[in-house]
C-alpha cells in the first residue's frame, strides 16, 4: 500500500499547478498588451490622406476654383507630385500609392461655396474625405493667412512669412506649411510638426513638458529655422503662358473663353450708271381648288422673266403687291406676254373667265399671303420664286371651270422689277472695309449691327521660365510648390 502512494500522481497539486500557470499568463498579457497595429496603419493612411488635401487647399485659391456651378477642377496624386506641389510617399507596407486613382477635386456648389473631395488608394484600400468650404475658406485662402499671421504667436518661423493658416475652431492653433522639405514647429499646447512626406502630433499635458518638447524639436529641425527668422520667404513661380485660336463669329462662355464685341457699319455699293436701269412689270396668277382649300396651306412656283435679255447682269425686284381694280382686265387682255409659268402651271386651262368673274373668284389681301425670292439667272433666263399661303376663303365667290369641271379660286399678284444694261453691276451690301471691292460704284449707308466673337484661350505652366518671389501669388505666374529662404 505505501509503493502504490509513492508512485502514484498527485491530482490536486497537478490542477493546482495549472490554474497557477495559466494566471500567470493571463497577468503577463494584462500587463503588456500586443500593440494596436490597426491603429498605427489608419493613423498612416489619415496623415497622407491630410497631405493631399492641404497641398490642395494651398493651390485651389482663386485663380484655379471652378467659376460656374456645378463645375469642378481636379488634379490627380500624380500631377500633384510631378508639380512639386507634394512628394511622393508610401502605405502602411511601405509602398507606393496608386497615383493615377488617387486625386484631389473641386466642385462649385453654390455662388461662394465649394467641395473638396480627396480620394486616396493605396494598395487594397481606398477611401476620401470631403470637405465644403465657403468663400472665406478656399477662394480667400492667402488673404486668411495674412489675417491669421498677424494675430498668433509663432516663434520659429519667419514672421513675414504669409504661408500659414490659423485654424481655432477647436480651440488649438493647427499651422499648415508649404512642403518646402523643411520642418518647423510651433509654439501652442499641441504641437505640430509637418514635413515632406507627413505630420507627426505629439500632445503635452503641461507647459513645462511642451517646452520641452519644442526644444528638441527645433534642435531637430536644423540651422535653417534657427536663421530664417533674420530671412524672408520666397516662392518658386512658374510662367503660364497662353495660346489663343481665331476669332469665331457667335457667343460662346466658358473658363477657357475670350469675347468681344464690334459695331460693324454696312453700306449699299451701287453702280453709278444706274440711270440706264429699266423696269418691267408682271401679273401673274394660279389658282387653288374649292375642295383643296386649307388655311396655312402653302405652295410655290417658278416664273421665268422672258422680257429681260440675257446679256443683263443685274436684276432686282422693286416692288410688289395684291391686284388692284385695272390688274383683272389687264390680266385677262394680256395674260404670259412677258412672263412663262413653270412648276405650277396653274392658269392656262381657266382662259374662260371674264375680267368681272375672275375678279369675283380671286383671292384679296385678307384671303392669303405671298413672298417673291430675289431675282436669278439660269440658263440665260432670269427667273423668280413665288410662295403662296392660304389663310381664307372669306367673301370670295369660286368659279366653276368648265374645262376642269371644277369650282376654283384665283390668287393673283403683281409686282415689277428693275434691270440694267449688260455693262451694270448689280447694288450689294457690303461693310466698310471692303470698300475696295467695289472701284466705279457709289456709297450710302445701310445699317449698323453688333457682331461678337469669342476665341479659344490654352494655359500652359512653362517650368522653364521661373522666378522666385516673395508672394505666394502672382498674375501671370504659378507657385511650383518650392521655397526657400533669403
Amino acid at each position: 500500500m505505501t509503493e502504490e502512494r509513492r508512485y502514484g500522481i498527485n491530482w490536486v497539486d497537478l490542477i493546482i499547478k495549472v490554474i497557477l500557470v495559466a494566471l500567470f499568463v493571463l497577468l503577463i498579457c494584462w500587463l503588456f498588451p500586443m500593440p494596436k497595429l490597426d491603429t498605427f496603419y489608419d493613423k498612416v493612411f489619415s496623415e497622407n490622406i491630410n497631405t493631399m488635401k492641404e497641398a490642395a487647399r494651398d493651390y485651389y485659391t482663386s485663380g484655379n476654383l471652378p467659376t460656374t456651378i456645378g463645375e469642378t477642377k481636379s488634379l490627380t496624386l500624380k500631377q500633384m507630385i510631378d508639380t512639386k506641389m507634394i512628394l511622393e510617399f508610401s502605405d502602411k507596407d511601405g509602398n507606393a500609392c496608386d497615383a493615377s486613382s488617387s486625386y484631389v477635386s473641386v466642385t462649385k456648389t453654390l455662388d461662394s461655396e465649394y467641395a473638396l473631395k480627396v480620394q486616396l488608394t493605396c494598395g487594397d484600400e481606398t477611401d476620401y474625405i470631403i470637405d465644403t468650404i465657403g468663400c472665406n475658406g478656399t477662394c480667400l485662402l492667402s488673404d486668411m493667412n495674412n489675417n491669421a499671421a498677424s494675430n498668433q504667436e509663432v516663434s520659429s518661423v519667419n514672421p513675414e512669412d504669409t504661408s500659414y493658416n490659423y485654424d481655432t475652431s477647436k480651440g488649438v492653433n493647427t499651422v499648415y506649411y508649404p512642403l518646402s522639405g523643411t520642418t518647423y514647429v510651433n509654439s501652442n499646447p499641441t504641437t505640430t510638426t509637418k514635413t515632406t512626406t507627413k505630420t507627426t502630433t505629439t500632445k503635452k499635458t503641461t507647459s513645462s513638458s511642451t517646452s520641452t518638447k519644442n526644444e528638441n524639436s527645433s534642435s531637430n529641425s536644423g540651422s535653417s529655422n534657427s536663421s530664417s527668422s533674420n530671412k524672408k520667404l520666397y516662392y518658386e513661380q512658374a510662367r503660364i503662358v497662353k495660346s489663343y485660336g481665331n476669332w469665331i463669329e457667335g457667343t460662346r462662355s466658358g473658363s477657357n473663353i475670350e469675347t468681344k464685341t464690334e459695331r460693324v457699319n454696312y453700306y449699299t455699293y451701287t453702280p453709278r450708271n444706274s440711270s440706264s436701269s429699266k423696269i418691267s412689270e408682271y401679273r401673274t396668277s394660279s389658282y387653288v381648288f374649292k375642295n383643296d382649300f386649307n388655311r396655312g396651306k402653302s405652295y410655290s412656283y417658278e416664273l421665268q422673266l422672258i422680257d429681260i435679255p440675257s446679256s443683263v447682269n443685274n436684276v432686282t425686284l422693286k416692288s410688289s403687291r395684291y391686284f388692284n381694280s385695272a390688274d383683272y382686265t389687264y390680266y385677262v387682255n394680256n395674260r404670259d406676254t412677258n412672263l412663262y409659268m413653270t412648276g405650277n402651271d396653274m392658269l392656262h386651262n381657266s382662259y374662260s373667265a371674264s375680267a368681272a368673274q375672275f375678279k369675283r373668284a380671286s383671292l384679296k389681301s385678307h384671303n392669303f399671303t405671298y413672298a417673291i425670292g430675289n431675282p436669278y439667272k439660269v440658263n440665260g433666263v432670269w427667273r423668280v420664286n413665288v410662295t403662296v399661303i392660304l389663310k381664307s376663303a372669306t367673301g370670295v365667290t369660286a368659279f366653276r371651270e368648265p374645262t376642269l369641271n371644277s369650282y376654283l379660286y384665283y390668287v393673283p399678284i403683281y409686282f415689277k422689277v428693275n434691270y440694267g444694261s449688260s455693262s451694270q453691276g448689280r447694288s450689294v451690301v457690303d461693310t466698310e472695309a471692303n470698300a475696295y471691292k467695289y472701284s466705279g460704284y457709289s456709297k450710302t449707308y445701310a445699317y449698323s449691327k453688333t457682331k461678337r466673337y469669342y476665341r479659344y484661350v490654352t494655359e500652359t505652366v512653362d517650368y522653364n521660365q521661373t522666378k522666385w518671389t516673395t508672394s505666394k501669388n502672382v498674375s501671370g505666374y504659378r507657385f511650383t510648390g518650392r521655397t526657400q529662404y533669403r
